[in-house]
């Protein structure tokens, strides 16, 4: 009896009340508006490159460094903030930002009117994720946090989903100004939502939430071989999966002949639509293996990577459109399994008090040096191939960039290895610095 009641306990420790559902579809949905306002500019490329004569190269600037350069220096600045302040405020404040940011671009005159709008557009994200991460890793138990992350990171290609079906049949009826419009005001609203709703207040009465110092949470972090091998691994995954969606619409319109509302329309199901359905499923899945061996946290992803370059090179070189479609959709399938299992993951290796500014690491790595570099080196490559293959340049700079998957692969596999060590060593280390961090502990006189 005594065997069944403690069962029972811990199940009803592991249901999810309507609080946590209500802020996981919130943060969802304010997810899928990041998904909108940073893919946007995607789908608009080829009508925006020629209104202003721009070549791949400065394509890739304003997806890739044009967004990435604030985001990341902003980021590390509010990663701090995150866990310090009240976390509703940053995140409210954050949307607001990013999404007037957005809509701002439909005023645009000029390239460099176009870059201001996307450094904006990437300081205003840069503290809404790890605020929404931060709160799930503290209101959903370990054993239920690969499912919560990976239903809050359903909304980036829900976010896709909706910029490629809804983005091109907008720009083509209304044009792509009218499209960062539509596209930045309801995230405007949704900040102001999650402003109102939200309360924080709880978090400051623990001291489990006081911050480390940075420094100390600096040490803590880089002292984790399973983080630190994510870390880098995420720089060659980012770096590959925002080329591909940088480009795949202009790849589609080239080499395929499609118009720019068909292209969108098929990525919405290829990359959208499949992706959607990856990441939740990748999270459950990930969730049941780790009840075994913790290692399979890092070991799916690892798998998933591995399954995205062979699918994603596949469909980059098959001249069929339909036989592109299908490997395309597999690809999605696979491309966006790795964020939620890895976030969480990443998070567990974290010691509470350091996974605002470890989440802000996680996203300047990832964008700073992955998004950056992949969106850059594909417009570079595609230049560079011009002279030669003409409208097919993108499919083969394209197809070497998802080599990226590879060594990302690797590196997860690698991190597998000291997961579980890493994950005592957070617990641990979060319980050794408690009283020294809260400050004095007051003694009596024998």
């Amino acid at each position: 009896m005594d065997q069944e009641a403690k069962f029972a306990r811990r199940n009803r420790a592991l249901r999810l009340g309507r609080a946590q559902w209500y802020l996981l579809v919130l943060f969802m949905v304010v997810h899928v508006m990041l998904g909108v306002d940073r893919a946007i500019l995607s789908v608009l490329a080829e009508p925006i490159k020629r209104e202003f004569g721009l070549t791949d190269t400065q394509l890739g600037i304003l997806v890739g460094i044009g967004f990435s350069a604030f985001y990341s220096v902003a980021g590390l600045i509010l990663g701090w903030a995150v866990d310090n302040l009240d976390r509703s405020r940053i995140l409210a404040g954050c949307v607001v930002v990013f999404g007037a940011a957005t809509a701002s671009a439909a005023w645009a005159g000029t390239f460099a009117h176009l870059l201001a709008s996307r450094l904006l557009v990437g300081a205003g994200e840069a503290g809404g994720g790890p605020a929404m991460v931060s709160i799930i890793s503290e209101r959903f138990p370990p054993e239920r946090r690969g499912l919560a992350m990976s239903i809050f990171y359903a909304g980036a290609p829900l976010g896709l989903l909706c910029t490629f079906l809804l983005g091109g049949l907008i720009a083509a009826t209304y044009g792509w100004r009218a499209t960062f419009l539509i596209a930045g005001v309801p995230a405007v609203l949704l900040g102001l939502l999650a402003g109102f709703t939200i309360d924080d207040s709880d978090r400051r009465k623990s001291p489990e939430a006081e911050a480390l110092p940075f420094r100390v949470a600096l040490r803590h972090i880089a002292g984790q071989r399973s983080a630190r091998l994510i870390l880098t691994g995420v720089i060659f995954y980012t770096g590959s999966l925002t080329a591909m969606v940088a480009f795949l619409t202009s790849f589609l319109m080239r080499v395929h002949g499609l118009s720019l509302a068909s292209a969108s329309a098929f990525l919405a199901l290829a990359f959208g639509g499949a992706g959607a359905l990856g990441v939740p499923l990748s999270g459950y899945i990930v969730d049941r293996l780790a009840a075994r061996d913790l290692r399979w946290r890092s070991w799916w992803c690892a798998a998933t990577l591995l399954a995205s370059f062979v699918f994603s090179v596949a469909a980059l070189l098959v001249d069929v459109t339909v036989g592109a479609l299908a490997l395309f959709c597999a690809w999605g399938l696979f491309s966006n399994a790795v964020s939620g299992p890895g976030v969480a993951t990443y998070q567990s290796l974290l010691a509470v008090r350091a996974r605002g500014i470890g989440m802000a690491i996680y996203y300047l790595v990832a964008h700073l040096l992955g998004s950056t570099c992949g969106a850059l080196l594909t417009g570079m490559l595609s230049d560079h191939f011009q002279a030669r293959h003409g409208n097919l340049s993108l499919r083969y700079a394209l197809a070497l960039v998802a080599f990226a998957n590879l060594v990302g692969a690797w590196l997860w596999f690698r991190s597998g290895r000291s997961v579980a060590q890493d994950m005592q060593r957070a617990d641990d280390f979060h319980f050794q610095v408690g009283p020294a961090v809260t400050g004095p502990v007051s003694r009596g006189v024998a």
